[in-house]
């Protein structure tokens, strides 16, 4: 997957996702997002979901971890676009790499 979205866009959309207080868990949450046809789509874990206008490059799927992501896309102005990759295990955000724990592949679909 990689696809270039609005900074801003996607830290309110990922802002929308996380889940309140009483529904949070030990692990940090995380969203599924699916880039394809100009658009990146969110699933959050509680079922919710949020669609983006996305200049995508390579169709797919891929785990945002989300405090780490909406900590990183605060320190980019209002009018910054960014590119998010997706490879096996492990999300980009322009240049900045996280490891997604092997425990949240499950939520990605069999390919």
């Amino acid at each position: 997957m990689k696809a270039q979205v609005s900074a801003h866009e996607l830290k309110d959309a990922l802002k929308r996702l996380k889940p309140r207080a009483k529904y949070r868990s030990m692990h940090e949450s995380h969203v599924t997002a699916t880039a394809g046809g100009g658009s990146l789509v969110l699933l959050g874990t509680l079922d919710n979901s949020a669609s983006l206008a996305a200049m995508v490059a390579a169709p797919g799927r891929g785990i945002i971890p989300l405090d780490s992501a909406i900590r990183v896309l605060s320190t980019y102005d209002k009018k910054s676009s960014v590119v998010i990759r997706a490879a096996a295990g492990e999300l980009w955000i322009d240049q900045l790499r996280f490891i997604v724990p092997s425990r949240l592949l499950k939520y990605l679909p069999q390919q």
